[in-house]
């Protein structure tokens, strides 16, 4: 599989990169395989704006497929957005539909 660079967003933990780019929540153990510098462990805060490496393939192709293939990012964390509105009511949908952002090339 050729290695896909994307940049984490606003309130992104690395369990929700994991579910976008290998199709579930077990990936995390392969995002962290392909980004040992970023995240060196299950308890790792992405930053906004991190950048990692997919090198692996999805642990689930079809969720993989079906998230990329609607364009739905996933951000579960709280955090601030840059316009300062908080990010994540609980009473909000987590998977956040963002039809102008394409997965991060580098």
């Amino acid at each position: 599989m050729p290695t896909v660079r994307i940049i984490s967003e606003y309130a992104q933990t690395i369990y929700d990169v994991a579910i976008e780019n290998y199709g579930s929540a077990e990936g995390v153990f392969a995002l962290m395989a392909d980004n040992p510098d970023v995240i060196p462990d299950l308890n790792t805060t992405l930053p906004p704006g991190s950048k990692l490496q997919i090198k692996s393939p999805p642990v689930n192709e079809e969720m993989h497929q079906y998230l990329t293939g609607n364009k739905l990012r996933i951000a579960t964390g709280i955090g601030i957005a840059p316009d300062g509105e908080p990010l994540l009511n609980l009473n909000d949908d987590f998977l956040k539909n963002v039809p102008d952002t394409p997965f991060y090339n580098l």
